[in-house]
């Protein structure tokens, strides 16, 4: 008799924490769907794309193939099944440029979650879009000359190199060639071993280069060797431009006017927010964000 109340007890227990339970999922589940909307809307979205009409749910991102750093074709379909942000961008806009190291960390903190960035590069060449994802660009001293204020030039006499020699004109905080201790007006003797005495030939070793780089550069007539690291967290492709314009063919096709934009595009291949400019990528509010979409 004493064991039949006990299991009745405990019965009883078990069902008032079941209900419990459910009251409290009840509950949750709300709050963490308000949450998201939150987050979300207060990332910005943009509701209307000039080609591609109102930003519905059932929108499907239309399919591109486009080039990576080693010359192989990278399709979006291809990646069905993980939720894809795809970023239009170009080396020569700067506020791209400065958003790449938050995205760089949000595609570090969720490559495990099934998110992949793809990074649409408006650029002709490879070259300069390799100077960009390190985070310098460059110069010739005879350019520098012509606009030494531009450069924060006093004394000419303190550039390293003359006629078409290469100096660094910028370097971009956070990146590779900042932390690398690349440094601006520095002269670039070689890179990977190649000697660099125009941008020509500066371009053409950037066009082979794969991975981490190896600089020689000339500071006050001291040779040093500067290695960049290339993290490689984004999968960088090229969407050359096909006219005038600087703008690549499939960046068109997206309806993108300027960069940055960016899609976030669903495991189904459904376009779920369009964003219009930089956003921060690395902070709490874009991982709430998509949080949803992970989880989903």
């Amino acid at each position: 008799m004493k064991e039949l109340r006990n299991q009745l007890i405990l019965g009883v227990v078990a069902a008032i924490g079941a209900l419990l339970l459910i009251q409290y999922l009840r509950i949750l589940q709300p709050a963490q769907a308000r949450a998201v909307r939150a987050a979300c809307n207060g990332m910005r979205p943009s509701a209307v794309n000039e080609a591609l009409g109102q930003m519905t749910p059932e929108l499907e991102a239309q399919d591109f193939t486009l080039q990576d750093a080693a010359g192989n074709p990278v399709s979006l379909s291809q990646y069905r099944g993980k939720i894809v942000v795809v970023n239009f961008w170009a080396s020569w806009c700067s506020v791209c440029r400065s958003e790449k190291p938050s995205l760089e960390k949000f595609q570090d903190d969720t490559l495990d979650d099934g998110v992949v960035v793809l990074a649409v590069a408006s650029d002709k060449d490879w070259a300069p879009v390799r100077r960009a994802m390190m985070g310098f660009e460059v110069a010739t001293a005879d350019e520098i000359l012509r606009k030494p204020e531009t450069y924060g030039i006093r004394n000419p006499k303190d550039l390293a190199g003359t006629g078409q020699q290469v100096l660094v004109a910028r370097i971009d905080r956070g990146r590779a060639a900042a932390q690398g201790g690349l440094r601006r007006l520095d002269r670039i003797v070689s890179l990977n071993g190649l000697p660099i005495e125009s941008p020509g030939q500066l371009d053409e070793a950037l066009r082979g280069a794969r991975g981490s780089m190896s600089i020689q550069v000339n500071r006050n007539g001291v040779t040093k060797t500067i290695n960049l690291k290339n993290s490689e967290k984004l999968q960088v492709l090229i969407d050359p431009p096909n006219d005038d314009g600087n703008l690549g063919a499939i960046a068109k096709s997206y309806g993108i006017t300027a960069v940055p934009e960016s899609f976030v595009v669903d495991r189904e291949g459904k376009i779920r927010h369009y964003f219009i400019n930089k956003r921060n990528w690395a902070g709490d509010v874009a991982a709430t964000c998509m949080q949803d979409l992970i989880d989903g």
